[in-house]
């Protein structure tokens, strides 16, 4: 049950793109306490992806993130993102990340590795943003966003 409500959170948080409450366990501080799993369910149920395709996905945009930022830049995304490193070397293990990761085009082209279509993909990375900023906040968004938009 915890864990549903947790995802709840999440979920609020990712529709309204804001955050209500952020007092002393509010939505954001329960959105930062789920960490990486729920958000890889969230988008996997979301899209219909595999576990192994939601968090290669989201570590697909961290290594074009770390490509695009500067090194202090992608730290802020690092420390904001719990787990980044898993997704990191998921994206790698299914291939993702074969060659390099300079551009959104170079990204979309990784996820139709991993077998995430080209529909899928346009509506998975909004979503994915939309969900990473909420967890990780203002930062993150406003980071990320011109790397994906």
């Amino acid at each position: 049950m915890k864990t549903c409500r947790h995802l709840i959170a999440i979920c609020l948080l990712c529709l309204t793109g804001t955050v209500a409450a952020t007092e002393p366990g509010g939505l954001m501080d329960q959105a930062k306490q789920l960490g990486g799993d729920s958000l890889v369910s969230m988008l996997g149920n979301q899209f219909g992806l595999s576990a192994d395709q939601a968090a290669g996905g989201l570590g697909g945009i961290f290594e074009l993130a770390k490509n695009q930022l500067s090194p202090g830049d992608f730290t802020k995304i690092a420390d904001a993102i719990p787990g980044i490193d898993r997704y990191l070397e998921q994206a790698r293990a299914m291939g993702l990340l074969e060659g390099s990761v300079g551009d959104l085009e170079d990204l979309k082209s990784g996820l139709g590795r991993i077998g995430i279509d080209a529909a899928t993909v346009d509506k998975f990375l909004p979503a994915a943003l939309d969900a990473l900023g909420s967890l990780g906040g203002q930062d993150v968004s406003q980071l990320l966003t011109p790397l994906l938009g």
